[in-house]
C-alpha cells in the first residue's frame, strides 16, 4: 500500500513489511480500469507495480491502483459506508468479483 507521494515518486510498503520508493514519473497509471495520473493515488491506495527493481528502487512501467473507487449502492438505491463494504464473507467476494471483473 502507499504510505508516501512527493511528486511522481511513490513509498509503498508490501505485506511482507518491505518498503519501496517507485519512480513513476514514466509509468502508464491505471485505476478502477481506465487510464489516470499519479494525483489520482492517495496514500493507503493498495497498488500493482510493475517495472525494474534495484534493491528498494523500482523504476516503474506501469500502476496499477486496485483501490475500489467506485461507491457500493444498495437494492435500495442508498450508498453502502465504506465501513460496511467488506462485511462478511459474501462482501469479500463481492468486492472481489468487482475488482476483477470491473463492475
Amino acid at each position: 500500500s502507499v504510505t508516501t507521494i512527493s511528486g511522481n515518486t511513490l513509498d509503498i510498503t508490501n505485506k511482507a513489511g518491505a518498503s519501496y520508493s517507485i519512480d513513476a514519473s514514466g509509468a502508464k497509471i491505471t485505476k478502477s480500469g481506465k487510464d489516470a495520473a499519479i494525483a489520482d493515488v492517495a496514500v493507503n491506495d493498495v497498488v500493482l507495480v510493475q517495472g525494474a527493481i534495484n534493491g528498494t528502487s523500482v523504476t516503474a512501467s506501469s500502476v496499477i491502483d486496485q483501490t475500489f473507487a467506485h461507491p457500493t449502492v444498495a437494492a435500495d438505491g442508498s450508498m453502502i459506508p465504506q465501513s460496511q463494504k467488506h462485511a462478511g464473507f459474501f462482501g469479500g467476494m463481492r468486492d472481489f468479483f468487482s475488482h476483477l471483473f470491473g463492475f
